[in-house]
């Protein structure tokens, strides 16, 4: 959960941490190096399931399994009058999916965490019309730490795809 990697930063627990959606914090320093696409997921069986793209506009009244923290879909949907029916909530991204692929509701979630599902063909990944819906994910650190070799290394690591996407345009 976000709250514990902030909390072990902020701690001095781990000089690194990776929060999906960061939020602004005083004493924190937050390196955006990545935006994960939001994609609709469904079971192989569900009517949508050979589409490759869905409107928001469809997802009215559909039924929804969430995360019990802030959720991707209040952002898509906050300000359009779409409303979603709620049937499930839970904090954990993996219990999610097996909801969804036993057909208890659908779930928007990054696409980079139903690669192998979408492969074995257990779910459908379905792109938002209208997009890209994306999230950022960043980098927390210390505003004053004195980082280590290894957390520059590993930071350069992360960095460095975006460093170079942005030379090139």
């Amino acid at each position: 959960k976000a709250a514990e990697v902030y909390e072990a930063v902020l701690a001095d627990r781990i000089e690194v941490g990776i929060v999906d959606d960061p939020k602004p914090h005083p004493q924190l320093m937050i390196t955006l190096f990545k935006k994960e696409r939001i994609v609709l997921i469904v079971p192989p069986k569900h009517p949508w399931a050979a589409k490759r793209q869905i409107r928001l506009a469809q997802l009215h009244g559909q039924p929804f399994i969430v995360p019990q923290a802030e959720f991707p879909i209040d952002e898509i949907l906050r300000k359009t009058p779409i409303r979603v029916k709620v049937v499930h909530a839970f904090d954990n991204i993996e219990i999610t999916k097996r909801a969804v692929e036993v057909g208890l509701g659908l779930a928007l979630v990054p696409r980079i965490t139903v690669v192998d599902e979408v492969q074995r063909g257990s779910l459908k990944a379905l792109d938002l019309a209208g997009g890209p819906f994306e999230r950022p994910i960043g980098l927390l650190t210390r505003k004053r730490a004195e980082l280590s070799l290894p957390a520059r290394k590993f930071i350069d690591l992360l960095v460095a795809p975006l460093k170079a996407r942005a030379s090139h345009s």
